[in-house]
């Protein structure tokens, strides 16, 4: 079986756009749009890159919200984590935020790097914001779906499973085979009418049915 996990309130305690948004002055505004496409109020695609160019990370930011997941892992998560790849699961992450930030926390928590599914800034030499390339599949509402589906077609005898947070999870739904919504940080209730399995916190994981061996 393939797990994978959204990053954002879900591996971890916060939302690191948000995080980063705070830094460079654009907060408020960079919130109030997160909380529409994770609620499912606006497509992800609509605002994603917009959002993003207002931000503006840099290499140093990534590296810094790095620092930032790796200190606020949900409650219980790395002995979850180990007890799942004991029964011999293999996980994975696909999430809407950057590789830079997202590989380093993948490490911390033993989650093979080919498994892991990110979006890319483009930055110059000196690590500054160029731009967003807002064509990538994990920038819009249906990324997420397209990319289990890709991970199907190559290892079509395994079993995909989907544990997240919001609806661009929620999406992933009709192309795994169980979605598990995840409440331990913030409730959606569409995300829990969707789900096959709701947990209100990482631990409740090792109880779901279909995941034991």
């Amino acid at each position: 079986m393939i797990i994978f996990f959204d990053v954002d309130s879900t591996l971890v305690t916060f939302e690191g756009l948000d995080w980063l948004a705070e830094r460079n002055g654009v907060g408020q505004e960079v919130k109030a749009l997160t909380t529409k496409s994770m609620n499912g109020e606006a497509l992800l695609e609509e605002i994603f890159a917009y959002k993003i160019n207002l931000i503006a990370p840099t290499k140093a930011d990534f590296k810094l919200l790095a620092v930032e997941y790796q200190k606020n892992l949900v409650s219980g998560l790395t002995a979850v984590i180990s007890e799942l790849k004991q029964q011999g699961h293999q996980l994975g992450i696909v999430t809407g935020n950057f590789l830079d930030a997202v590989l380093p926390l993948a490490d911390r928590l033993a989650i093979s790097r080919d498994f892991v599914f990110a979006n890319q800034a483009q930055h110059d030499k000196a690590g500054n914001y160029l731009g967003f390339a807002a064509e990538q599949p994990l920038a819009s509402s249906t990324g997420k779906s397209e990319i289990i589906t890709a991970v199907r077609n190559k290892y079509p005898e395994e079993k995909l499973v989907m544990i997240g947070d919001s609806m661009s999870d929620a999406e992933t739904k009709n192309v795994v085979d169980y979605f598990v919504g995840f409440g331990g940080v913030i409730v959606r209730e569409k995300v829990q009418l969707l789900a096959d399995y709701y947990l209100t916190n990482m631990a409740e994981l090792l109880d779901v049915p279909f995941l034991k061996k």
